[in-house]
């Protein structure tokens, strides 16, 4: 079946992307004018870290293999996933490309219509909607290691949410001098 998308869903989801991407991995100081209780998530095990906003997200604990952490909202309309893999070079097929238009056929595979996508020579950037529901995903290759970000949340939190994974986005640094810790 297919599914139509009014103009302003795909715009929004074509604007947030381009800010998301334009934002890459740089540092950004907590936003006061909003009175959000940023904080700061490191993964020691693939050197990258995130802030996002405490008092919306919640960290649902490391998982067992120390690769990443999901967050979600009290109410379920939103979650970030953050986390990292080792990129295996030494498969035949295994290239960013390969890995960006796998990352493409699933959430197409799921019913996103993708609104967004781009692809640079280390990192790939997808985006999309679906029935009420928007997705961002970022992947950065960094030597060997994927580093990935990856938002979705409600349509009726939309606005709240471009602005978080907008932050988040920009907040994500994939530094691999990163070290967990004080």
């Amino acid at each position: 079946m297919h599914q139509r998308f009014g103009r302003s869903t795909v715009a929004t989801a074509i604007f947030l992307s381009f800010v998301l991407w334009s934002c890459g991995a740089q540092a950004q100081t907590p936003d006061s004018d909003r009175g959000r209780a940023w904080k700061t998530y490191g993964n020691a095990r693939f050197a990258y870290s995130v802030c996002y906003p405490s008092d919306v997200l919640s960290p649902q604990g490391e998982s067992d293999n120390g690769d990443g952490q999901k967050f979600t909202t009290k109410d379920g309309r939103a979650e970030a996933l953050v986390y990292g893999a080792y990129f295996a070079r030494d498969t035949e097929d295994a290239t960013l490309k390969k890995a960006y238009l796998d990352e493409i056929q699933f959430h197409k595979s799921k019913g996103f219509t993708i609104a967004y996508k781009f692809l640079k020579t280390n990192q790939f950037v997808i985006s999309g909607s679906q029935s009420g529901k928007i997705f961002y995903h970022k992947t950065v290759l960094v030597g060997d290691v994927f580093k990935t970000i990856h938002l979705e949340y409600s349509d009726d939190v939309k606005r709240e949410f471009d602005a978080i994974a907008a932050k988040m986005s920009f907040c994500f640094h994939t530094n691999p001098a990163f070290k967990s810790g004080p």
